[in-house]
């Protein structure tokens, strides 16, 4: 089902028959991110999310449908975050060591 919704979305003028919002999605720095302290972390297609960092708290916001990864670094340990924003705005991600 993920697949087919994400097969709807047209990048360039948005997603088909379903009202876009754009919404935000909290991690728990250390525990959400498989111990690791993230001080940094590096989108790799800013269009589909843009993400940041507060105290202990990493706060991920869609802009458009679609997938992307993320990594987070401590400067030593990375993880990768497989990330999906559906048609409605909402997201999903799969945390990964890398």
């Amino acid at each position: 089902m993920l697949k087919q919704m994400l097969e709807d979305c047209d990048v360039t003028s948005g997603c088909k028959n379903a009202p876009f919002q754009q919404h935000v999605y909290k991690m728990q720095n250390c525990i959400e991110v498989l111990g690791i302290e993230t001080k940094s972390l590096q989108v790799e297609n800013d269009q589909i999310v843009t993400g940041y960092i507060v105290d202990q708290s990493i706060f991920l916001k869609s802009l458009q449908c679609g997938q992307t990864n993320i990594t987070f670094t401590d400067g030593v340990n990375k993880a990768s975050v497989q990330l999906f924003v559906r048609p409605s705005g909402k997201i999903v991600v799969e945390v990964e060591p890398i």
